[in-house]
């Protein structure tokens, strides 16, 4: 049995998806595989494994419990994904006695991509249960990384009533060679940042959540870089405004003859940069500026075009 499920990249609606909010997801070609082999009698044997060899393993009891682990914290999240998995299809943990589950990333899991999303989703696959209510189980998040799993273009995703909507859209083809996503090489931790912001939005103002809906929108059907360029920065102005923190081009690269906006949590992990200056500019600033990897947007995005 081989499962796999895509890593993911949100390019709009930052923490007001969590408040329903519309937003561009995308799944990437990166992701995580899930493959079944013969393992102990009465145990089950996992094993993570990334481009640079096996970082996790555990052995797990019948009742999903951990019984051995080189990272107990990754043990306890496997062992409440497993346990979730076995609440929503009783019998689940049965089926995996005597299994050895192997996963493999093939994108290195500090660039925060979206391992724990991934996974999840496998999870849900191995166990034939809806990926978003196991997520439900073990997330605070708005869900749409799972979603992102299973999805092969990139998609417009929104919380109605607690429950996800999403659909299916195609980006302007010209970003193909404008629009660059850089590792800023300060991973942040997704759960802390979704709760401060949970916490701490009770002043958050519907207008907010409007005008990033309507920024997604305008964002699908922008005719130029210059335009693209202009959504983004009005998008980094409003959350600025809500987190009471500078922007990233402003923090950081006020020099770049471009716009410069932050991917998923603010403060690490991805950003993304869109100019209309040649490649061979964007590429050598941010050389210099001693970041990498440096992905275009047609050499990380699925199907994405139009």
């Amino acid at each position: 049995m081989l499962l796999r499920a895509n890593a993911k990249l949100l390019l709009t609606g930052e923490y007001l998806v969590l408040k329903g909010a519309r937003a561009i997801a995308m799944p990437l070609h990166f992701g995580q595989e899930l493959t079944l082999y013969k393992g102990i009698p009465n145990k089950i044997v996992w094993e993570s494994i990334d481009p640079k060899g096996c970082w996790f393993s555990a052995i797990f009891d019948a009742l999903g419990d951990e019984m051995h682990s080189s990272i107990s914290s990754t043990a306890k999240f496997v062992s409440t994904l497993l346990k979730s998995a076995e609440v929503l299809h009783p019998g689940f943990l049965s089926m995996l006695l005597g299994q050895k589950v192997v996963i493999n990333a093939d994108f290195d899991l500090q660039w925060g991509l979206g391992s724990s999303s991934s996974l999840i989703s496998l999870v849900a696959q191995l166990a034939a249960v809806e990926g978003y209510l196991l997520h439900k189980m073990v997330s605070s998040g708005s869900g749409y990384d799972v979603i992102a799993a299973q999805q092969s273009t990139p998609f417009i995703f929104q919380l109605v009533d607690g429950m996800p909507k999403y659909s299916p859209v195609a980006l302007p083809l010209f970003l193909s060679k404008h629009l660059f996503f850089v590792y800023l090489g300060k991973k942040q931790g997704t759960a802390s940042c979704v709760k401060a912001f949970l916490d701490s939005s009770s002043l958050l103002l519907k207008e907010d959540i409007n005008h990033i809906s309507e920024l997604s929108l305008q964002l699908l059907a922008a005719i130029n870089v210059k335009e693209v360029c202009r959504l983004l920065e009005q998008h980094e102005t409003v959350i600025s405004k809500i987190l009471g923190v500078d922007s990233i081009k402003k923090a950081s690269f006020r020099d770049f003859n471009g716009c410069v906006k932050s991917l998923g949590a603010w403060g690490g992990d991805f950003a993304l940069f869109c100019s209309e200056e040649p490649e061979l500019y964007i590429r050598s600033y941010l050389d210099r500026k001693g970041l990498s990897p440096v992905f275009r947007f047609d050499e990380i995005g699925m199907s994405y075009g139009k």
